[in-house]
């Protein structure tokens, strides 16, 4: 009951920003004449005076990913289910690391995503490459906080950080290359990353040789038997006596 509760609490927050941003757009003054309320949704700040520049950009940039979606087919951007929970951080679920990136959790900076197909988003700081609107309503709420849900964002962003999760049911159309991956490809790429490291470590070995003779010796001396003490012959005679 609880879960049914949050469902409609989501998606009617949702539908009242869908329509509130309508408003605003048909309007050409709605968000200007509640500027606290579309920068509290998008810098999650009511003081929208600290935004004015950033702010002025929403709504071109809203109309280019409007046409992108209408015209390319890019509706991924716009493909939240309205019940869906907010989120801050992908579903674990159902993405995971790419097993070469080299960055652990870190993406760097945004600018990979904010900036792509030449359109740069308005809430991108590109003095220092982070997001304005990090965890606002928009970021929690739609596609930026839940990145990637779906292959077509992994392929529009050229997102080499996150793969989906393997998925062997996935069909790849000949001469494609799918982000997802499969158990078997995921084990291949682990296993070079080990066979690499291997490498690394005999060439270390081999340009330093005292070390490594000095660890062979120390080796056979811990392996070898402990020599056998053959009996004296004074000892002999006196046994035989």
């Amino acid at each position: 009951m609880i879960q049914q509760l949050n469902q409609v609490r989501w998606a009617v927050a949702r539908l009242f920003f869908i329509v509130y941003i309508g408003f605003s757009v048909v309007s050409l003054v709605g968000g200007f004449l509640t500027a606290p309320l579309m920068t509290w949704y998008f810098f999650g700040d009511w003081r929208f005076w600290r935004h004015w520049s950033a702010g002025l950009g929403l709504m071109p940039h809203g109309l280019r990913l409007l046409r992108l979606m209408a015209s390319e087919g890019q509706s991924f951007m716009f493909s939240v289910p309205l019940t869906s929970p907010p989120r801050t951080s992908p579903d674990l679920s159902a993405t995971t690391l790419h097993p070469l990136w080299p960055q652990g959790e870190s993406c760097g900076d945004c600018s990979n995503c904010c900036k792509a197909g030449g359109n740069v988003c308005p809430l991108l700081n590109e003095a220092d490459g982070l997001c304005r609107g990090y965890n606002s309503f928009y970021w929690r709420y739609f596609n930026c906080g839940r990145f990637p849900s779906v292959t077509s964002e992994i392929e529009y962003y050229g997102c080499s950080k996150w793969v989906l999760v393997p998925d062997r049911t996935a069909i790849v159309p000949p001469g494609t290359v799918s982000p997802v991956f499969h158990f078997d490809d995921l084990a291949e790429a682990r296993h070079s990353i080990a066979v690499k490291d291997l490498l690394q470590n005999l060439r270390q070995m081999q340009s330093d040789p005292p070390e490594a003779m000095e660890l062979d010796t120390s080796l056979e001396s811990q392996a070898a038997p402990p020599p056998v003490r053959k009996p004296s012959a004074a000892w002999s005679s006196t046994k035989r006596a």
